[in-house]
């Protein structure tokens, strides 16, 4: 009888502290489901999960005040997040970064259709550059300081493109600097394009050539409009000559990238003959560079492969490929001229 006794005494504690776990278990959901999202966010054990979480309830809510519980670069987004959404450039002055508080400011001058925002930026030059590109209003580029010629090339550029209309070309400023010139084919570049753009940036990495954003913006229509005429509006050089041949450079749409290698080199044939090492080693060292694989320089020979492998060493910061050269002087000058770029 005792022992009975003892057996139900232990399964009524057994029970007792089942229910009790029970019943914490109730009352920890009930006092998770009745917290504030903020609270819930907080919760959050992985590291940089609960800010992303504030942000998205902050923009949800529009709760500005949430953005003070936050730091740093979070806490910034989350100013410009719910600024962008409300469309209010006020909240943008509360971030002090500058760099983040003037792409606020952009994005709201965009989202408004209202450019006079862009005065009000440290950064004003970058931010007319971007309205006038994405509404292709010319007129904005006077307003861009030292962005002017940079903002007139892009517009001008896309609008050559655009309207098939080579004139455009013509009002294109002669920029020579690579950077602005690389900032020009990034911003009005289709896929369509994408291999003539290759040929056109190998031209730039050779040696005492100089190209401009108007030679690229009449490269660039001479394909489209798939008229050879246009290509003599650009000074005579090598990239004229290839121009002029280009139609057999690529099938248009052409997917298959060895495909157009092939054909590009092949057209290298076409041009005058003073110009055709000239052209192999664009198109390789382009392409070469396009697709990050340098075993295309193999397909050249002598002085062409070892200048192959030199620019695409160089541009690649690749000490390893300045020992494919097979002139010890060059192959050193190579190497020399990486780690001198690399340490400045």
């Amino acid at each position: 009888m005792q022992e009975a006794k003892n057996v139900r005494r232990i399964v009524l504690v057994y029970v007792g502290f089942l229910l009790t776990i029970l019943a914490l278990s109730f009352l920890m959901l009930f006092l998770y489901y009745h917290q504030s999202p903020l609270q819930k966010c907080m919760l959050i054990q992985i590291p940089g999960k609960e800010y992303s979480c504030i942000i998205s309830i902050a923009n949800a809510t529009g709760n500005v005040s949430m953005c003070s519980k936050l730091f740093g670069s979070y806490k910034y987004s989350c100013y410009a997040t719910i600024a962008e959404k409300a469309k209010n450039i006020a909240l943008c002055t509360e971030i002090s970064n500058s760099t983040i508080q003037s792409a606020c400011e952009s994005e709201i001058a965009f989202a408004t259709g209202n450019a006079s925002i862009c005065g009000i930026e440290s950064n004003y030059g970058a931010c007319y550059t971007e309205f006038a590109n994405k509404t292709l209003n010319v007129s904005l580029c006077s307003h861009a300081g030292n962005y002017e010629d940079l903002c007139l090339a892009i517009v001008y550029t896309k609008l050559a493109m655009l309207s098939g209309k080579a004139s455009y070309c013509n009002m294109v400023p002669e920029i020579d600097n690579l950077t602005q010139i690389s900032e020009v084919i990034a911003n009005t570049t289709t896929q369509r394009l994408e291999n003539e753009t290759a040929v056109f940036e190998g031209y730039l990495l050779m040696p005492n050539q100089t190209y401009t954003a108007r030679d690229f913006c009449l490269f660039a229509e001479a394909y489209l409009s798939h008229n050879a005429s246009i290509c003599y509006l650009m000074p005579y050089s090598q990239l004229q000559t290839a121009c002029v041949n280009q139609e057999t450079y690529i099938p248009v749409n052409q997917p298959n990238s060895t495909l157009n290698y092939t054909a590009q080199m092949a057209n290298c044939n076409l041009v005058l003959p003073q110009y055709a090492s000239v052209c192999r080693q664009a198109v390789t060292v382009a392409f070469a560079i396009k697709n990050k694989n340098a075993t295309y320089c193999d397909n050249l020979q002598g002085s062409e492969r070892n200048a192959c492998f030199s620019y695409v060493a160089m541009a690649e910061k690749n000490e390893s490929l300045c020992n494919e050269i097979t002139n010890s002087t060059m192959a050193n000058a190579c190497i020399e001229s990486i780690k001198l770029n690399v340490s400045g």
